[in-house]
């Protein structure tokens, strides 16, 4: 049987002017199995996707990567660092302070609740909860210490914009007289009294007045 003949130029060639090909249509073309060509174009020349199973492959010259190193071409998307975990752990690493899953599956356009166990499991990244949020930080301890500060800061000063953004002087009047009135301060239940008299309040409003009047679980003296 002879030898498959394999002209590596002129797949690199194709895979140029498509600027990304599925791998098993290019081994059908050539007569080949997936594993011969892998074995005929050498890895330094080429990137596999990281979604869609790794069916996609494009050349090392062809991607421009964003901040994060990752290339998209439609709906394929190639990571700079490789694989997904490589390419969670730099996201992770170079966020200023911590980031979330749900920040990077936006990132990654997948998801990715496995691979940050891995990751985890690994040693690649520590996690943190802040509320109902996972944050992921750098396993690099300086490098965590300054995330984790800095998260702190962040937190920080959201607060005080929160505290700042007092409710509009009608919505305060409304809240309080329902609070005395019903004899109530839990905020979701507030909320519901007020919607059902037609009046539309935040549940966050309520929590302002609740904080800024230092009024008690239990007591209805405003």
């Amino acid at each position: 049987m002879r030898p498959i003949k394999f002209d590596t130029n002129k797949y690199k060639e194709r895979i140029k002017m498509l600027k990304v090909v599925k791998i098993k249509e290019l081994a059908e073309s050539s007569n080949c199995t997936v594993r011969t060509l892998f074995n005929k174009l050498e890895r330094r020349m080429y990137y596999t996707s990281y979604n869609f199973n790794k069916q996609y492959i494009t050349l090392k010259e062809i991607p421009i990567f964003d901040e994060n190193g990752i290339w998209g071409y439609e709906q394929v998307r190639f990571s700079k660092s490789g694989n997904v975990e490589e390419t969670i752990q730099y996201i992770v690493n170079r966020s200023s302070s911590g980031i979330s899953a749900g920040e990077i599956a936006d990132i990654l356009q997948i998801q990715t609740h496995n691979q940050l166990l891995k990751c985890r499991r690994k040693g690649m990244l520590i996690s943190k909860r802040y509320g109902r949020n996972q944050i992921y930080f750098s396993a690099d301890e300086t490098k965590r210490k300054h995330q984790i500060e800095m998260r702190k800061t962040m937190m920080i000063e959201s607060l005080k914009d929160i505290e700042q953004q007092a409710p509009p002087r009608k919505a305060i009047i409304d809240i309080l007289l329902v609070m005395v009135k019903h004899r109530e301060n839990e905020p979701d239940k507030i909320v519901k009294i007020l919607s059902a008299n037609g009046k539309r309040i935040k549940e966050g409003d309520v929590k302002w007045i609740i904080n800024e009047y230092d009024i008690k679980k239990n007591s209805y003296e405003l």
